[in-house]
């Protein structure tokens, strides 16, 4: 069997939002419908597909190319006038050569492929209707079936009180597409159908109990949401009340999973105030504020900020939208400064951009740029550094006899995790080795260790991504074990740095080696809290003149930290 999937974008639905996006892109928990749709037909072992093309159509081919990431090779059909459903089988006539499945790409059909296919074929019918059943809502394409599946014409029998529905999606024998006339606007529904009956040939109809959504209202829009969150989270409240929603069989959605019922994908940066409810969907790239509050039943388009103490719940945010501070959206679909009720399907446009808007470019990469910059600097930094640390490198190699480097056990999320919902990761960093075979310090290494050039190479770890420029304090294993209140953890929401807040203040003074921990991680919370790109580059320049304050206090007093952290760091297994 063929596959034809109608992706021509004739039928006007969901305005505003399809004035500048084609209707089989909808996003569907941040994936196009049509998406979804390959999807389903490569699980049915269909690799070869044919979709048509006419409004939109290079923004659909573009996205889809063909079709290697679903593992399908897709052959588009490009129309210049709109043909109707079955206009356009029609005019991809001379590329059909069997029975073939038309599928609309604008609609969401959890369809049983293999199962529908072996009904048309027991059949025996040149055409076979795929209808939806137990949906609560008037029929607009109602289908008339006896007790052996054929399809009836309107008045012929009594309306069966089962939801019988036509979904638009059907299988068709080759020989039955001449009977459609060429270059003629055709729908199946109130044309191709009522024509095949006439002539007296069966039409069957393949009732399907799956998931089935036309996307036509933005209340069905919203439910598809609910739905396919709900599949992917099975262990949503209302299961566990005994409440059976629809269900789509693979429902899968894109990111990391950061708790039951939460996604959240790559680079994307959530504020440790924030609170967070599932089913919940975050996509790429987004920026989620200080007190804002997510969910239920919410999807985040990718490259959606949303700020501080605004709330969204039962929602959805397409892309690139700014949400505003303090703003409360419930049962609404937002687009930019488009603001849709799900209910009434009004929509009104906010003229406020304080409220709602589009987000600029500047404002969606901008933590991506932030990271992109403190690599440069690092780089930089190696760069200019690069004599004294080969002269370093050679001392240690002759006063130590051994590796000029070695690795600290470190715990912590990962610079290059940052957004990711990836978790405290346990990694090293690079140190010049300041000890003797015998464990004690050379002559270099307590030199190295008052001047703090020991951990120079750091800089390195700050381009591969274990380390941001500026961060938390960097943290052995036996270190972090011992945080036990709930404000020391947040530390771990953010990654250790080569500098910080708890450097800059930090001193190497005389006291209680557990004052002098509590005090770093008093500062960490604190720069988790409230950092900001401003921040970071204040901390930045204030980083040299942090270090000789602490080298002039090294030279007062002995190094009652470092020799503390060093004995930690042996715990921890270096």
């Amino acid at each position: 069997m063929q596959v034809l999937l109608v992706a021509t974008n004739e039928q006007p639905k969901l305005w505003p939002l399809t004035s500048s996006l084609a209707a089989p892109l909808l996003p569907v928990a941040n994936r196009p419908v049509m998406a979804i749709a390959v999807e389903i037909l490569a699980r049915a072992g269909y690799k070869q597909l044919l979709a048509s093309l006419y409004q939109r159509g290079g923004s659909i081919a573009a996205y889809f190319g063909a079709g290697r990431r679903w593992g399908v090779q897709i052959d588009y059909i490009t129309q210049r006038e709109p043909w109707g459903s079955a206009g356009t089988l029609r005019w991809a006539a001379s590329l059909i050569h069997e029975a073939v499945l038309v599928w609309p790409a604008d609609m969401l059909l959890d369809l049983d492929v293999a199962d529908a296919l072996a009904f048309h074929q027991a059949s025996g019918s040149a055409l076979t209707l795929i209808a939806a059943r137990d949906r609560d809502c008037q029929i607009p394409k109602p289908l008339l079936v006896d007790p052996d599946g054929r399809a009836l014409l309107p008045g012929s029998a009594p309306l069966d009180r089962r939801a019988t529905e036509f979904t638009g999606a059907f299988i068709c024998e080759p020989h039955l597409i001449q009977h459609i006339p060429a270059r003629t606007v055709y729908d199946t529904y109130h044309q191709l159908v009522p024509a095949v009956l006439a002539a007296g040939e069966a039409v069957y109809v393949y009732e399907t109990h799956a998931y089935w959504n036309p996307l036509t209202t933005f209340s069905e829009y919203q439910e598809a949401q609910r739905v396919f969150l709900y599949s992917a989270y099975q262990g949503s409240a209302a299961a566990q009340a005994g409440v059976a929603p629809p269900q789509m069989r693979y429902a899968s959605i894109e990111g990391q999973q950061i708790a039951p019922g939460i996604w959240v994908a790559a680079n994307s940066v959530i504020h440790p105030n924030a609170r967070l409810a599932p089913p919940l969907c975050i996509g790429e790239g987004c920026r989620i504020g200080y007190g804002a509050e997510l969910g239920p039943e919410v999807v985040i388009g990718s490259s959606v900020v949303v700020d501080d103490e605004a709330t969204v719940q039962h929602s959805t945010i397409l892309r690139r939208t700014y949400v505003g501070k303090l703003v409360n959206v419930a049962g609404r679909i937002v687009h930019h400064s488009s603001i849709t009720d799900i209910t009434t399907s009004e929509s009104t446009d906010v003229v406020d951009s304080f409220l709602l808007s589009e987000v600029g470019p500047s404002i969606v990469n901008k933590h991506r740029l932030i990271r992109a910059t403190q690599v440069l600097i690092a780089g930089i930094a190696l760069l200019l550094l690069l004599p004294v640390l080969l002269m370093l490198s050679l001392a240690v190699c002759i006063f130590a006899g051994r590796r000029v480097l070695r690795r600290v056990p470190r715990m912590g999320v990962r610079a290059a995790d940052l957004g990711r919902g990836v978790g405290p990761k346990r990694f090293k960093t690079l140190v010049f080795g300041t000890q003797k075979p015998d464990g004690t310090a050379h002559v270099c290494g307590r030199w190295m260790q008052r001047w703090e050039l020991e951990r120079l190479p750091e800089l390195w770890n700050v381009i591969t991504g274990d380390l941001a420029l500026v961060g938390v304090r960097p943290m052995s294993p036996v270190e972090v074990a011992s945080l036990q209140e709930a404000w020391e953890q947040k530390r771990n929401e953010y990654p250790a740095g080569f500098t910080g807040l708890w450097y800059v203040h930090g001193t190497h003074s005389h006291g209680l080696e557990a004052s002098l921990l509590e005090a770093s991680l008093i500062d960490d919370a604190y720069y988790t809290a409230t950092r900001s790109w401003q921040g970071d580059l204040v901390l930045i320049c204030r980083t040299p003149q942090a270090w000789w304050r602490r080298r002039r206090l090294q030279s007062a007093r002995p190094p009652v930290t470092q020799e503390y952290f060093s004995q930690v760091d042996e715990m921890s297994g270096t």
